[in-house]
């Protein structure tokens, strides 16, 4: 089974509530009322933004639903170790194969728009990956997640609920480019055939099958295998750093991030995205000559029904995530004080829990190869056929020619001699 990575977008972890919602951001429908007096918010990075700083940060979004600022909005890495959810916070249940996995299994990635991700049966560094020999949802990845939704940060969270993404294990995860929104309360059954696609170098196209080959990414290490999607991200964040001195990007290391706060730095990576959509700088990014993909079907359904929830609920309650003791206790207590009713907890808890399961349709692959409509023994074939039929038809002209002058010689003999006569 290939390289499954799940995210949420960035919230905070459950020891940091008090500190991250204490005082909750400006109203953006009032940003005009909020002055440099205002409380301070320091999600965004090294620094706080005051109440000017975040009026001028909401001003600059130009598209009405503020979907543009999810842009800026790129955190820091130590801050993302704050915000993003835990792997052991996120993931309450795991088995793989019918046996059981659990958080350990898998590996932290940091994505420019999902904050921290976690990828199970990452072979990038190692080859130590785990394998499948049945097909069915009895044979493949189950997780339940926690997501933790009480604790979204107002205006940088659009949705509730992860993002799932499915690629082979030797290639960078980028959720953002390929993959699926499971909303909370929903059980997300995504069913998945292999594909091996071969295409032809030189002369017929640009092809590589090896980052060696891409002068624009000369000096930076590139995990896995080559993918043109991960190249050009690359290429782009390179580009960033090289220019404005910052990444807007997790991809390399040991480069600062990029403030949403420093208007020079803002405008300079404006600039790098203009050159880069109007192709005044190319990254020389090729497609792939050897590629595997993923062709996934996605099913969903609501889960966990009322009749099911108990049971998952004692499971859980066993579990040593501070998460979910924490959103159990609250409820319960509020049931136990009866501010709510047994229906509106179960609704509660279930707006909390996302099921994923990933497997194999079948263990055939389809096998797709490039190969040249006209190659050059076609070419030299027929060429030769046609020299054939030309020189095959210029001996009998030849022929005919000879018969034709012997005729008429005999003609001229005959009548010279009936003249004699």
């Amino acid at each position: 089974l290939g390289n499954v990575a799940g995210d949420n977008p960035t919230t905070p972890s459950s020891s940091q509530t008090n500190h991250w919602h204490s005082t909750p951001p400006p109203d953006p429908h009032n940003v005009d009322e909020w002055s440099d007096e205002s409380p301070s918010y320091n999600f965004l990075g090294n620094s706080t933004m005051n109440g000017s700083e975040w009026k001028q940060f909401l001003k600059r979004s130009k598209i009405s639903d503020y979907s543009d600022l999810l842009r800026l909005a790129v955190f820091p890495r130590r801050v993302l170790q704050k915000a993003g959810h835990s792997k052991e916070d996120l993931i309450l249940q795991c088995s793989y194969n019918g046996k059981q996995c659990n958080h350990t299994f898998f590996e932290e990635i940091l994505d420019k728009k999902y904050g921290r991700c976690y990828t199970f049966n990452s072979g990038l560094y190692n080859n130590n990956t785990y394998l499948t020999t049945r097909t069915g949802p009895d044979y493949g990845l189950k997780l339940t997640l926690l997501i933790e939704s009480h604790e979204n940060i107002g205006i940088l969270n659009h949705q509730s609920g992860v993002r799932v993404s499915v690629n082979h294990p030797k290639y960078v995860t980028i959720p953002e480019a390929a993959g699926y929104q499971v909303p909370p309360g929903t059980m997300a059954s995504i069913v998945l055939r292999s594909f091996l696609v071969h295409s032809e170098g030189l002369p017929y196209n640009n092809c590589t099958s090896s980052w060696n080959e891409i002068e624009s990414l000369d000096g930076v290490d590139m995990p896995g295998n080559y993918t043109r999607r991960v190249c050009e991200e690359y290429c782009l964040v390179k580009r960033v750093v090289e220019v404005c001195g910052c990444a807007d990007n997790y991809l390399i290391d040991n480069v600062s991030i990029c403030r949403p706060t420093n208007i020079k730095q803002e405008k300079c990576r404006l600039k790098v995205y203009r050159e880069f959509n109007d192709m005044n700088f190319t990254c020389g990014c090729f497609t792939p000559c050897d590629q595997t993909f993923y062709e996934a079907v996605a099913s969903y359904s609501n889960w966990p029904t009322e009749t099911y929830l108990p049971y998952i609920i004692e499971r859980l309650e066993k579990n040593s995530s501070q998460a979910i003791d924490y959103l159990l206790s609250s409820i319960f207590d509020k049931v136990a004080r009866d501010e709510i009713s047994d229906s509106q907890a179960f609704m509660m808890i279930r707006k909390e829990l996302v099921r994923v399961e990933v497997y194999l349709q079948t263990l055939d692959y389809e096998f797709v190869m490039e190969k040249p409509q006209y190659t050059w023994s076609d070419l030299l074939s027929n060429v030769g056929g046609t020299i054939g039929l030309y020189l095959g038809l210029s001996a009998i002209s030849v022929i005919e020619i000879l018969e034709n002058i012997v005729v008429i010689i005999k003609a001229v003999i005959i009548q010279s001699r009936t003249k004699k006569v």
